[in-house]
Order: structure tokens, then C-alpha cells, then sequence
């Protein structure tokens, strides 16, 4: 740019940056709406790319277990009497390495109890810590 442009003035700079921050910042604003829709898809297309994983991994650890979830509901509900509040079958250390986990509101205190899903063995039978799992 010449001297006749602005270059050097301090009027001229500072117009010229506002302009280059400007047209940023409008691009990035255009960036961002643009994107928005297309981010929030792939999001959700992750998740449900996630669940069906999931229900796989679920499928698979199922078929392995001897026990079903019921009879497994029934031997946590002996070892601790309540009200089941949630479940999962997992793969975790400890007898045969799957069993089910119960959490289990008994007292006003929740309680873990695993239970082995191929013995039916109780394995745990525990109030839940500061972080559940």
C-alpha cells in the first residue's frame, strides 16, 4: 500500500486491522453456522454408531453368560434386600470374569452387587462409594 492509503497512519492501521478482524471474525461466525448443523450430525451419528457397538458388546457378553439376568436379579435381591435401581452385564476381574451388576437401594444407601454370571457366586455386596461406577 502507499502512504496515500494509510499506511504508516495510525487511522490507517487501525482501519485496515478492524477490516482483516472484522472479515475474521464474520468468517468465523459463517465457519461456525455452516459447520454447527454438520458437527451436531456426526455427533450423533458417533452416538448411534456407539449404541449399536454397544448393543453388540451386549449381545456377545450375554451369550456367554450361563445365568440369565433374572436369575441373577434374584440371587442379588437374597444377598441384598431392596429395590434395583440399575444393571449391567460386564466383563470385569474377579471369578469368571463376567457378571452382572446391580445397584440396589437398600436403607437409603445404594449398594453394588455382582453377581458371576456363569456360577451365579456373589461378588461383591458393597455400598456404592463417592463415584459410582
Amino acid at each position: 500500500m502507499s502512504a496515500r492509503e494509510g499506511v504508516g497512519s495510525p487511522d490507517g492501521w487501525l482501519w485496515t486491522r478492524m477490516s482483516a478482524e472484522a472479515e475474521t471474525s464474520s468468517a468465523r461466525r459463517m465457519t461456525s453456522l455452516t459447520r454447527a448443523p454438520a458437527h451436531h450430525q456426526a455427533r450423533a451419528e458417533a452416538e448411534e454408531g456407539d449404541e449399536a457397538d454397544e448393543a453388540e458388546d451386549n449381545a456377545a457378553l450375554a451369550a456367554r453368560a450361563k445365568l440369565t439376568l433374572v436369575q441373577a436379579q434374584d440371587i442379588a435381591l437374597r444377598a441384598r434386600a431392596g429395590e434395583v435401581k440399575d444393571h449391567e452385564l460386564e466383563a470385569e476381574r474377579g471369578g469368571s470374569g463376567l457378571r452382572y451388576s446391580f445397584d440396589i437401594l437398600s436403607g437409603g444407601k445404594t449398594f453394588e452387587v455382582g453377581v458371576d454370571a456363569e456360577t451365579g457366586a456373589v461378588l461383591e455386596n458393597a455400598e456404592e462409594g463417592p463415584n459410582p461406577d
